[in-house]
């Protein structure tokens, strides 16, 4: 049986060793650390592993790496208990760097996991929303945690998170990632309405993508993958597939967060109004039988009018339902909150690789 569902575990739901000013969380953030049981990562590591071909596995929080790495070790141990002969599994970490010691990196290039580190550009731009309980900015921290990875050869992929006081810095941030070493680049803008003084609007958005496609241009670097870029330039040839990103191809579906004391459900937003039950109650496969797995399935089945006659629908989907506004509020059923952002960066891409196949003519 291939039932198609992949797993975000959140072994410390979301506790988190900081405190980012901008942190989607923060109205959820957990005071005490209560750690993942043996049991419910038993009961949904086995779920994915019996009942998938290439099951995907992503740690996510909070912090992942606060329980240590011994959790970790323990973890994999399940993980080889049911895996099946020759099987692959896929594991992400996204981590903020802090907690990263030789011994994690050792472990995590052993058992091939991807990670994904959050760094928000140089240490001036940085330390303005990631910072500590005390106060205190986390970019050494994070670089020292970088260099740890790299020195036992992970190279991670990074998330840089935008905010309106970041927005004038999209040149110096890009400059500084890749002369960092970072060869796959994700751009965060904080838009919830969770902290309204951090929220970017369309046109803000657009702009700063601009700058940092024509950054692209002029490095000249093919193999540099930024993700809202890579997204549209696919789109550019119509007889491909769209990019297989969860944020266009409606994925969010497959995927199930799961909590330290087993709760399920869809991701943070949707976290009190689509719970999927417990782990412990319902097996992994029975999930797609619930009423709210169903019914946030039907989200995607059922695009918003706008979305009707709209060309790109097809290759966008409406974006990830987390980023979906209805009247100035988070709502799945709404319409993706940087819709005219990512039309105007098509136009603005196709006009500049029609422009440079003409030239090469």
């Amino acid at each position: 049986m291939n039932i198609g569902l992949s797993l975000q575990l959140k072994p410390v739901g979301s506790h988190c060793n900081l405190q980012c000013k901008y942190c989607y969380v923060l109205p959820f953030l957990s005071k005490s650390l209560e750690i993942m049981s043996r049991e419910v990562l038993e009961r949904s590591l086995s779920g994915c592993i019996i009942n998938n071909k290439e099951p995907q596995i992503t740690w996510h929080g909070g912090e992942p790496t606060l329980p240590g790495i011994n959790f970790y070790r323990n973890t994999q141990k399940i993980i080889e208990k049911y895996r099946g002969p020759g099987q692959k599994i896929s594991q992400v970490l996204q981590t903020n760097g802090t907690l990263i010691d030789k011994e994690f990196a050792q472990f995590f290039k052993e058992n091939d996991f991807e990670i994904g580190i959050s760094i928000d550009g140089p240490k001036h731009i940085h330390n303005i929303n990631r910072i500590k309980k005390s106060g205190k900015g986390t970019f050494d921290n994070t670089m020292r945690g970088l260099e740890i990875l790299r020195q036992e050869g992970i190279n991670p992929s990074v998330i840089a998170t935008v905010t309106v006081e970041t927005l004038k810095f999209a040149g110096e941030v890009f400059d500084f990632l890749v002369k960092n070493g970072f060869r796959s680049i994700k751009y965060s803008p904080v838009f919830d309405t969770f902290n309204y003084e951090f929220n970017i609007s369309s046109e803000q958005w657009y702009r700063y993508l601009c700058v940092v496609f024509d950054r692209w241009i002029e490095y000249g670097d093919p193999n540099l993958s930024i993700m809202q870029l890579d997204e549209i330039i696919a789109w550019l040839d119509s007889t491909e597939n769209p990019y297989p990103m969860c944020s266009s191809a409606s994925r969010c579906i497959q995927w199930i967060s799961i909590d330290p004391d087993g709760s399920m459900y869809p991701c943070a937003y949707f976290k009190a109004d689509m719970s999927y039950g417990n782990i412990l109650e319902i097996p992994l496969v029975d999930v797609i039988k619930t009423h709210n797995y169903k019914h946030f399935r039907s989200i995607f089945i059922t695009p918003p009018k706008k979305c009707h006659k709209c060309n790109f629908y097809n290759f966008c989907g409406n974006g990830c339902p987390s980023t979906r506004v209805d009247n100035t509020r988070i709502n799945p059923k709404g319409v993706y909150v940087y819709c005219e952002e990512r039309r105007r960066l098509f136009k603005k891409i196709k006009q500049a690789f029609e422009k440079e196949i003409k030239n090469s003519e």
